[in-house]
């Protein structure tokens, strides 16, 4: 078997060929300079994709296509546009999950995220109701900073394995 394959800013022109060998059908938009804003991630296809991360790509807007992404262990949207976690149900293997900084609102669909251990919502000033974490058995660290529209902490109660809580 082949070693996972990790990738960086999906929004930033790949340097390497390797880095390719896992790409069928990409459509991309070149923009300044060799920054890519891609229009479907559908159209790529990662057998072995275990790193994703869209950090501050504000080109992406249809998050859509992650879902058929169902082997990441670590995916950062920090400073995208994401809002609607339901895409991310399939992830069984996600393990860190970055959203700060994003208009995320409702937390149930990660309660079937039965691995996820690292939690970041840090700044997402939308987030409002904790339900949906209260499943999660693995997770060990959760970032609520800036989160200032939270108010109550009881799904938080069932966590057991909860050890790093940034308030």
């Amino acid at each position: 078997s082949s070693p996972g394959m990790h990738y960086e800013r999906q929004c930033r022109k790949p340097t390497s060929r390797e880095s390719l060998q896992y790409l069928l059908l990409i459509k991309i938009i070149t923009r300044n300079f060799g920054y890519i804003a891609y229009q479907y991630i559908a159209s790529l296809y990662f057998i072995t994709l275990h790193t994703l991360s869209l950090s501050a790509c504000s080109a992406v807007q249809d998050f859509t296509p992650l879902a058929s992404l169902i082997n990441l262990r670590s995916l950062d949207l920090h400073f995208t546009a994401m809002a609607d976690l339901s895409l991310l149900k399939g992830m069984q293997s996600l393990h860190t999950l970055s959203l700060p900084s994003t208009s995320v609102v409702d937390l149930r669909p990660l309660g079937d995220l039965s691995r996820l251990e690292t939690l970041n919502l840090r700044g997402c000033k939308s987030l409002v109701d904790l339900s949906g974490l209260n499943g999660l058995a693995h997770l060990s660290t959760l970032d609520l900073h800036l989160c200032k529209s939270v108010s109550d902490l009881r799904p938080l109660e069932g966590l057991v394995g909860l050890t790093n809580l940034d308030l």
